[in-house]
C-alpha cells in the first residue's frame, strides 16, 4: 500500500492552486497584534482549552494510506469538543 505524509498547509495549497483569501496588505504590527489577540483569547478559555495543539491522522482512501498532519489554535474539549482556527481582524465587522 503506497503511503503518503503532507501537511493540512500543503493540501490546501494543493486544493486552492491560486489566489487569497485576504487580499489586504498586513505588516508587522498587524501580525504582532494578532499574537497578542490570539495568546489573550486562549488565556480565557478556562481548563477544558488547549492552546496551539498538533494533530496528526493516518486514514486509508483506497489503495493508499494517507498520514495528514497539522497544528491548531487551540481545543475546547468543553461537552462537544471543538477545533478552533482563530482569525483575528483590525478591520470593523460590520464593513469587514
Amino acid at each position: 500500500m503506497p503511503n503518503f505524509s503532507l501537511s493540512v498547509h500543503q493540501l490546501v495549497d494543493f486544493v486552492l492552486r491560486k489566489g487569497d483569501l485576504d487580499t489586504r496588505i498586513n505588516n508587522q504590527n498587524t501580525m504582532q497584534e494578532g499574537t497578542r489577540l490570539h495568546a489573550i483569547y486562549q488565556k480565557s478559555q478556562g481548563k477544558d482549552y488547549m492552546s496551539e495543539v498538533s494533530l496528526r491522522h493516518t486514514f486509508n482512501y483506497g489503495d493508499y494510506s494517507i498520514e495528514l498532519f497539522g497544528r491548531c489554535d487551540g481545543i475546547n474539549l468543553k461537552d462537544n469538543p471543538v477545533i478552533e482556527e482563530i482569525r483575528t481582524t483590525n478591520e470593523d465587522l460590520e464593513t469587514f
